[in-house]
């Protein structure tokens, strides 16, 4: 794997990071694309070192930083197989830079990659941005990120950006830290019981996430003879109603590592998401290992279900159904 240090600005701009690799794209096919623009001094997908399983990401390394700039011009948004290359300088470890990514919703439909630029750019210099596009439609989903040089370029951004109506649009722009979990403060003890999210989040009666979850462990564990863990028909399908409100999945399994960006990434594929619940441990400054997620429709809630129920992700197996009231 490509490594940057920190003795020479050149040799940071020669490494990319490439995200969203085709699960069966191999080390060879990955590396001809990449020396298609140039001669490369290192090529590599990440990978499970007993398995093999590829993470979908990678990172490449040229000899000169043209090359690494034509290839980010060139192949970023490339569409390979059934996903979209995102291709980015890989940044130097640090807290100048960490947290330099920001979260963008309701950015206008009609926008552009160059129009969220030119929002964001008095703000701080842009590594990369990216509007995230329906697979189906080829339109925009409304969500982006932008990637600032540093943090505090990105502090600024958010400080001003935040809750804004963007030119041309329609609906107030919400704009935070991709990696927004990663960077809550635990609570003042005076606070911790109002802030700190409640596991009531059934209905009346409904069965809690931790009974959810040890009937998961019970009765649908993974099964890779079976390619999944089989879930029956949710309990209580015909009182569901979405009235505007969606259709909440329960998703277990998703690491202590998960973000709202992340599983948006996730599950966004798979239909019009309207909420997005991860279920925070102030305590260890982690996700619980838990999340909700509202798909607009039935019909993308299970097709979301169907892709991603017992999906192999950040090495454990999801598991995702539908929450059901109790009969």
């Amino acid at each position: 794997m490509a490594t940057t240090g920190d003795s020479g600005e050149s040799e940071n701009k020669t490494n990319l990071i490439v995200n969203y690799i085709p699960q069966s794209y191999t080390d060879a096919e990955f590396k001809a694309l990449f020396a298609t623009i140039g001669p490369t001094k290192s090529c590599k997908i990440c990978r499970h070192k007993s398995t093999g399983y590829s993470y979908g990401f990678g990172f490449v390394e040229y000899f000169t930083p043209e090359h690494a700039q034509l290839a980010i011009n060139t192949l970023n948004g490339h569409r390979l197989d059934n996903k979209t290359l995102k291709v980015a300088l890989s940044r130097k470890g640090g807290e100048k830079i960490k947290g330099a990514n920001v979260y963008v919703r309701n950015i206008p439909k009609s926008w552009t990659n160059d129009d969220l630029k030119a929002l964001f750019n008095p703000y701080g210099s842009i590594v990369n941005t990216k509007i995230l596009i329906d697979q189906l439609t080829q339109s925009s989903k409304g969500v982006g990120f932008v990637l600032f040089d540093l943090k505090t370029e990105a502090e600024g951004a958010i400080n001003a950006l935040n809750n804004t109506m963007p030119p041309g649009g329609t609906e107030i722009m919400f704009v935070r830290f991709a990696d927004d979990n990663t960077s809550k403060l635990k609570p003042p003890p005076t606070a911790a019981a109002s802030q700190r999210p409640s596991f009531n989040l059934h209905p009346q009666g409904a069965i809690g996430p931790m009974a959810q979850a040890m009937m998961n462990r019970r009765a649908n564990r993974y099964n890779p003879m079976m390619g999944g863990p089989q879930i029956p028909p949710p309990m209580g399908f015909s009182q569901m109603s979405s009235q505007g409100e969606g259709f909440t999945l329960f998703v277990y399994n998703i690491g202590a590592r998960a973000t709202e960006a992340a599983v948006y990434e996730l599950f966004s594929p798979y239909g019009e998401i309207k909420k997005i619940n991860i279920m925070w441990d102030w305590e260890k400054s982690q996700c619980k290992g838990f999340c909700f997620v509202t798909m607009a429709t039935l019909a993308q809630a299970q097709a979301a279900i169907l892709a991603l129920n017992g999906f192999m992700y950040d090495q454990r197996p999801l598991q995702v159904k539908i929450k059901t009231p109790k009969m």
